[in-house]
């Protein structure tokens, strides 16, 4: 299963089955924005975290079977237009979020199952951080702990007294700004902006790696109890069996997301419970499901990286009378090869050459993506919100048929 927003609309995602039944739509509330979502450890439920449009942090719970909302609660009476940074660990079911803007606050609490709703555990200041913000809050699997990771430093917080504030044990000042932090076992793993990965212990100390990971820009990061897994900005991943890395191997950006241009860069990774499969987010917000020891992916689900231009519905295919005669399931053929839209979107920021992105759709079959190139002509009518030109966009010959 995988849990995803796309605008107004929170997708529960069963990507091992395929059409309608695989996928259902949950309506959120107006406004509604979750910054962290997760599942409960039966998989029954959906947990998301975000602000109300009062400003108050609040956690919804949703039925992984039907989408139903089961429960909403209000995580805090203090209001404001700050980020929420949270965790849910799945083996202890304990939660904490941080939010605030001069000050940071932080809350743990365990979530009850039958009861459908939060105890709360320890809440209180933890302070205030530099301007480059926090990179990720972490529960350690102790349940007696919590990290907090900015960009040049991370704190770890004790939260072990009952309803008691969380207690600052250590502070780990980083040579080098980080840009993605995860903890896993009794390591930290560190993904500096520049630089190879590094991983750390709680005494603050560095680990020395086995087999550092190849050369390559790196952009994402998840770790689990028995892989490692970063992405790149060539939309490529880099997996390693087991905690402390000690050989890499390199899984392949789709081919479907290059026609003619650079790979999009992958901007998030999430590994299954059983760290077989993983979700890979794109910058073209493509999000799929990659088999990590073949490489194949197994879904994957088409996205603009800018806001929509237009849409165009297709017209009905007919095959030729004097054709369909001579073809048999000729209604199967012409299923199988009509589209039932086409989106276009603004210029894909990893591609080189002019023009604007679209997606056609198909009413069978995977999308298959291209570019329009503007040509010298009349003056247009038709405009998107941003000036760009909707209309006479000749398709290019080297784009009419992309990789699928």
């Amino acid at each position: 299963l995988a849990a995803y927003q796309a605008g107004s609309i929170l997708v529960i995602w069963d990507y091992t089955r395929l059409g309608d039944e695989s996928r259902k739509f949950v309506l959120l509330q107006p406004n509604q924005r979750c910054s962290d979502i997760f599942f409960s450890k039966d998989a029954q439920v959906v947990l998301g975290f975000w602000r109300s449009q009062t400003g108050q942090p609040t956690l919804t719970a949703w039925r992984t079977a039907d989408g139903a909302r089961l429960a909403e609660h209000r995580l805090s009476d203090s209001a404001g237009s700050s980020p929420i940074w949270a965790d849910f660990h799945q083996e202890t079911q304990h939660m904490v979020f941080v939010h605030g803007n001069s000050v940071l606050n932080a809350c743990v609490a365990c979530w009850d199952s039958r009861a459908v709703a939060p105890q709360h555990l320890a809440h209180g200041p933890i302070g205030g951080y530099s301007d480059g913000g926090l990179v990720a809050v972490r529960l350690v699997e102790d349940g007696r702990h919590f990290a907090v990771a900015e960009v040049s430093a991370v704190h770890f917080w004790s939260y072990a007294g009952l309803h008691s504030p969380p207690r600052q044990v250590l502070r780990v000042d980083l040579g080098k700004p980080v840009k993605a932090f995860e903890l896993q076992g009794r390591l930290a793993y560190l993904l500096p902006e520049k630089g190879k990965l590094q991983l750390m212990n709680f005494e603050g100390q560095r680990e020395q790696v086995a087999a550092a990971p190849p050369a390559a820009n790196t952009t994402a990061l998840d770790v689990k109890a028995s892989a490692v897994c970063l992405g790149c900005a060539d939309g490529s991943l880099l997996v390693c069996r087991g905690t402390s890395p000690d050989r890499w191997r390199s899984v392949a950006c789709p081919a479907e997301l290059s026609y003619g241009c650079a790979a999009p860069t992958v901007v998030a990774v999430s590994l299954g419970s059983n760290e077989d499969y993983a979700c890979v987010c794109f910058a073209d917000a493509t999000h799929g499901v990659v088999h990590l020891e073949s490489g194949r992916y197994v879904a994957l689900r088409a996205g603009h990286g800018g806001p929509l231009l237009s849409i165009a519905m297709a017209p009905q295919l007919r095959m030729p009378t004097a054709l369909a005669g001579r073809l048999l399931d000729a209604d199967r053929i012409v299923q199988s090869k009509a589209l039932a839209f086409l989106t276009v979107s603004s210029r894909r920021s990893t591609s080189s050459s002019p023009g604007t992105a679209f997606i056609a759709w198909p009413k069978q079959g995977a999308p298959a993506r291209g570019a329009l190139e503007l040509t010298a002509g009349p003056e247009l009518m038709a405009t998107g919100r941003d000036g760009t030109l909707l209309e006479s966009f000749p398709p290019r010959p080297a784009e009419l048929q992309p990789d699928r």
